[in-house]
């Protein structure tokens, strides 16, 4: 995730990943009002709407209805999915990492951190980006699919989408918008069943998994 801290900081003498993950995580979380945290969440979500138009092949006249269904799924994967690894339930959270290193997340989710002092923090790691990037392959495959792409050009658009998104994540660009005070990069955060925040391991990138896991889902549910 270095990328996002040379980018939004502008370069740093702290150039070690090892020296940012102390000031990035649970202590400089900030809880968002919805509606400061629905700007944020809209300037992301029109990102991957872009992302997703290429996807659709934008030479059709049916693009824009096919975005417009993908991006309903892609929100709801925000407000109703769960990521279950290793019998554990998640629903994924979206945070708007700020300038100053704090994460802005919703309100309603309970910071660890903040309760105990740091002792109960805990992390996600590549297992989880994987499920809920499959997720999202789904999403896209089952909508071109609907709309008669066919087979080997569906299996490449989800491809080249399902990357770009993950690299989103892995903060190779700064957002903005106009409605918004700050430039931001996403993260993915997910949430227990108690509302609780769980956090990315340092290690994780999202790219270096997203062609793999489109393949896995193409080759069981499109070669079966």
């Amino acid at each position: 995730m270095f990328g996002v801290f040379h980018r939004l900081f502008g370069g740093s003498e702290r150039s070690r990943l090892g020296e940012f993950t102390g000031d990035i995580g649970p202590s400089n979380t900030n809880l968002a009002t919805s509606q400061d945290y629905e700007t944020y969440f809209d300037a992301f979500v029109s990102s991957v709407s872009a992302i997703l138009y290429e996807a659709s092949g934008r030479e059709s006249g049916n693009a824009p209805k096919i975005v417009d269904l993908m991006i309903t799924s892609f929100r709801a994967l925000y407000s109703a999915h769960n990521i279950t690894t290793n019998e554990r339930s998640y629903r994924p959270v979206f945070g708007a990492l700020l300038p100053d290193l704090s994460v802005l997340v919703p309100g309603r989710y309970l910071n660890q951190n903040q309760k105990d002092g740091g002792s109960s923090v805990r992390y996600f790691s590549d297992e989880e980006v994987m499920e809920f990037q499959y997720a999202l392959t789904a999403i896209i495959a089952r909508e071109l699919a609907g709309a008669g792409v066919p087979e080997k050009k569906n299996w490449s658009r989800c491809g080249d989408a399902v990357f770009d998104i993950a690299m989103l994540f892995d903060s190779q660009n700064e957002m903005s918008s106009p409605a918004l005070p700050n430039a931001f990069a996403p993260m993915m955060l997910l949430a227990d069943e108690q509302n609780e925040l769980v956090w990315p391991d340092e290690f994780v990138e999202h790219h270096e998994h997203a062609f793999g896991v489109v393949d896995d889902f193409f080759e069981r549910f499109f070669e079966a």
